[in-house]
């Protein structure tokens, strides 16, 4: 400044709030720059979760579909061996039997038993699968041969003990199917008789008496008496 010249005095007019409105602008600048960090750092992220959530589903929509197949494959499995195991046991019921009518037929055909006459053989009796019935079999052979068909009735009788009593029950009393007066025999060879009986509450059989009353070609009677523990067999 040189002397002489006059001096002059700057005036800047400021409006009262404008430090508080620069600072205001300086926190909303720094907070609109956080957001729009934020914001892009979320919308880069959110693929990489997305894609997290995705495998998780699909994982556990792959584990349920395992557990799917191996419960119908375990289901499966134990029908299979259930059929196997009913299967069998109708096969060993059959090859049971089948044993039983070989050893029949052998015992029927065996030498020694062709050379008498009119043989009764010992009842086969074998409780059923309901209480107090039991499957019976009767058996009247032709032990001579060349002697012609036999024809008659086969008459049983059941005798044991009731409230302390002997006591006689025929088998029509005992089995509906079997009618008064005996069993039509008619038969070359030998004939076999069979069905179910039911005994009566109270009563304990000791035995069965067969009675074959014969009548063609000629008259015979042929009578035979079995305890009932020689004739009852099991499964």
């Amino acid at each position: 400044m040189m002397f002489g010249q006059p001096f002059r005095k700057t005036i800047r007019r400021e409006h009262p709030w404008r430090g508080a409105l620069l600072r205001l602008g300086f926190l909303l600048g720094t907070c609109g720059l956080v957001a729009i960090a934020w914001f892009g750092g979320s919308h880069s992220a959110t693929p990489t979760a997305s894609g997290l959530d995705s495998n998780a589903i699909e994982a556990q929509d792959q584990w349920r579909d395992e557990v799917a197949r191996l419960t119908t494959a375990n289901a499966v499995n134990r029908e299979t061996i259930r059929t196997l195991r009913e299967d069998l046991a109708e096969r060993n019921i059959a090859l049971s039997e089948l044993e039983r009518e070989v050893a029949f037929y052998r015992e029927v055909m065996a030498p020694e038993e062709l050379a008498g006459g009119v043989i009764l053989r010992p009842p086969r009796v074998r409780q059923a699968a309901t209480p107090g019935e039991w499957d019976y079999q009767f058996v009247v052979q032709q032990g001579r041969q060349g002697s012609g068909p036999r024809r008659g009735e086969l008459r049983v009788t059941f005798w044991g003990v009731e409230q302390g009593l002997p006591k006689l029950y025929t088998l029509s009393e005992l089995d509906d199917g079997a009618v008064d007066g005996g069993v039509a025999l008619s038969f070359r060879y030998f004939q076999r008789l069979s069905g179910t009986l039911r005994l009566p509450p109270g009563f304990e059989p000791e035995g069965i008496e067969l009675q074959a009353a014969l009548r063609q070609p000629s008259t015979e009677v042929v009578e035979a008496r079995f305890e009932w523990k020689d004739v009852v067999f099991g499964d």
